[in-house]
């Protein structure tokens, strides 16, 4: 039995292409949202991003067919800022999940 569900994949609060900013430099600083002023000042070497357009799908679509919603999960979600537009995409989902662990900005 696989206990971890691994998803690489753009996740949105709806299903579509979706603007996505590339970070040149440094992948893992690559988001749906671009890169702030603020962000910029800190992360020089960072903010070297390039507008891309991809396909997403949302969390509920992307676990729709995984056999899990009887489990407890534990959903981790890393996504540059970007935290809340994936959760309004898993409505369905959330109802099952036990915890989430996340990144979360209070200003900006």
């Amino acid at each position: 039995m696989k206990k971890f569900h691994p998803v690489n994949t753009i996740l949105s609060e709806t299903e579509g292409e979706v603007d996505f900013y590339e970070c040149v430099t440094h992948t893992g600083s690559s988001s749906l949202l671009e890169m702030s002023d603020i962000l910029k000042s800190g992360y020089t070497n960072d903010f070297n991003n390039r507008l891309i357009k991809l396909k997403s799908t949302t969390l509920d679509n992307s676990f729709k067919n995984k056999n899990i919603l009887n489990k407890k999960i534990i959903l981790k979600i890393d996504v540059q800022g970007a935290e809340l537009i994936v959760l309004k995409g898993g409505v369905n989902l959330l109802k099952s999940v036990h915890l989430v662990y996340c990144e979360i900005n209070f200003s900006e």
